[in-house]
């Protein structure tokens, strides 16, 4: 995949992840271009997708995911009734290592824009870093990972949002990719 194509793709998911509106069923989407090595038209990678039991959010449900991705990959919504409480994960699967790398890089950088107040962190393991800060009044964190060929955005609005929800999440996360992306 041509270098612009990864930071689009990077910057798309960090999108991606920031919307949130909609509340209908209960289903991730996924899609994979067979132009991606390593991926076929019938890859389903919405199985590496985490679940509610893998967010120590109480109250949480499924929702439609943000978007079908125009990129190998998959992408879930959870809320609370209200919509208050918002987590959204998108994966991004690539052809390589160095690929999601590029992505992340991409992310890095457009994912303080995202947020008022952005203060970044390293996620423990070095695997990418989390902006915090606030939108719409509420706070907001954007988690921006790696894991092999897989490249994630996992977003969380609530109107508390702590360091170890959003730590938690992402090795739920990591769990999955480690243990379903070959």
């Amino acid at each position: 995949m041509p270098l612009r194509a990864l930071i689009v793709v990077g910057a798309a998911a960090v999108c991606a992840a920031c919307t949130s509106s909609g509340g209908q069923d209960a289903r991730p989407s996924s899609g994979a271009p067979s132009s991606v090595p390593g991926s076929s038209a019938s890859t389903d990678y919405s199985t590496l997708l985490i679940t509610t039991s893998d967010i120590p959010i109480p109250g949480l449900e499924a929702k439609t995911a943000p978007t079908k991705p125009d990129f190998p990959g998959a992408a879930a919504r959870f809320a609370d009734p209200s919509g208050t409480t918002i987590v959204v994960d998108v994966i991004s699967v690539f052809g390589s290592k160095d690929d999601a790398g590029i992505a992340l890089k991409s992310a890095e950088d457009f994912a303080p824009g995202q947020v008022s107040g952005p203060q970044t962190r390293a996620l423990p393991g070095d695997v990418g870093e989390v902006v915090t800060g606030t939108q719409g009044g509420q706070q907001l964190a954007i988690a921006v990972f790696t894991q092999g060929r897989a490249f994630v955005t996992v977003r969380v609005q609530a109107d508390s949002v702590s360091s170890g929800t959003v730590d938690a999440i992402v090795a739920a996360q990591l769990t999955r990719l480690r243990n379903g992306l070959h």
